[in-house]
């Protein structure tokens, strides 16, 4: 039976990123069509004409191939043209490049990472369906409103997918990074691994560096505010450590500095299991958040927090270990991360602010 062409929509004039993207799905549901209607030919016994149609088929799909190039260098010249000054954006932008403004859409540069993070995960390889529920979880923070709208080309694509899938293919025909599978399936190569290990490795380089030149210390400031919120006198017991006067409420304060490793902003604590045990020799115990200064702080209920300690990501050491408190600033959320990619819990009730 022959492949139903999907219903489309034509593009708008002078849209040639869409224009393309319809021209290489038409070609794709021909060259479909000719390779069912060829296996037909030859289950008939008809081998000239099956072999004729399988040439045939071979060269549309060669053709294909160069239509979805044009496709890549076609985004890569919009990518320039969005990174490029406002003056050169209004002179360039008036008819081509007229359709999308700067920054309303996700590049497919940055789904290369995520999607062989995700690969990575699913054991090198999987169902191009299943890394995609799994990709689009791991770029909510990253997607744009108009990546969930639906592709001008093709009223059934969602724009996002069809992203992903330009940069499937951009890795796979470009510079290797993802292995020529077998249809439906998608899957990481050796190169791809050694890269995102390269750029791993890198960014925790920068991090790391950053992280460390710029001191953070507004304890006294937080304390102040949090005795204030709670009318109690805290009375220091350790750096981060504090008993309140009536020794019924413990407090655990820290701090951090805003940081970002290349792919997501956070502020990072280190909790420790004696800091556990203080928390919970009390008849109230609180662990004390400042997300870059004062202003911003989380007082989150020891008894509330106790559930995730264990779902906490950990270092291990030879004397021990402690676990890594990641809060994760969310158009105007503070998220707790959990172990597990994409895995958070929502903490903004407990900033003081909110109360």
């Amino acid at each position: 039976m022959s492949a139903k062409r999907s219903s489309q929509n034509p593009p708008e004039a002078d849209d040639v990123g869409a224009a393309l993207n319809l021209l290489r799905d038409a070609l794709s549901e021909e060259a479909q069509r000719i390779n069912e209607e060829g296996a037909a030919a030859m289950k008939a016994g008809d081998y000239p004409t099956a072999e004729g149609v399988l040439e045939f088929a071979k060269r549309l799909v060669a053709f294909r191939s160069k239509v979805e190039g044009l496709g890549l260098e076609w985004s890569e010249l919009e990518g320039l043209r969005d990174k490029s000054s406002l003056e050169v954006q209004e002179i360039v932008s008036k008819r081509f490049f007229g359709r999308k403004q700067s920054g309303e859409i996700t590049p497919f540069q940055n789904f290369c990472r995520p999607l062989l993070e995700v690969l990575v995960e699913m054991g090198g390889r999987g169902k191009a369906k299943d890394v995609l529920d799994r990709l689009v979880e791991e770029m909510k923070d990253t997607l744009k409103p108009k990546d969930y709208e639906l592709h001008e080309s093709d009223a059934k694509q969602i724009r996002w997918r069809n992203t992903a899938q330009w940069a499937r293919n951009r890795m796979v025909n470009e510079d290797g990074r993802m292995k020529k599978s077998p249809q439906g399936i998608w899957e990481i190569s050796d190169a791809g691994r050694k890269w995102l290990k390269k750029v791993s490795n890198e960014k925790k380089a920068a991090w790391k560096k950053t992280s460390t030149t710029t001191p953070v210390a507004f304890h006294a400031s937080c304390l102040q505010i949090v005795s204030t919120c709670l009318k109690q006198i805290f009375i220091k017991q350790t750096r981060s450590s504090y008993l309140s006067q009536e020794a019924d409420t413990a407090l655990v304060c820290a701090v951090s500095r805003e940081h970002d490793n290349g792919s997501a902003r956070f502020f990072w604590y280190a909790f420790h299991p004696y800091q556990e045990k203080f928390l919970a020799s009390t008849k109230r115990g609180y662990l004390l958040l400042g997300c870059g200064s004062s202003e911003v702080l989380l007082l989150i209920p020891y008894s509330d927090f106790a559930p995730f300690i264990k779902k906490l990501n950990r270092t291990n050491r030879e004397d021990g270990f402690y676990s890594h408190i990641r809060i994760v600033p969310d158009n105007g959320k503070y998220e707790l991360k959990l172990e597990g990619r994409g895995n958070r819990v929502d903490m903004t009730k407990y900033l003081l602010a909110a109360k």
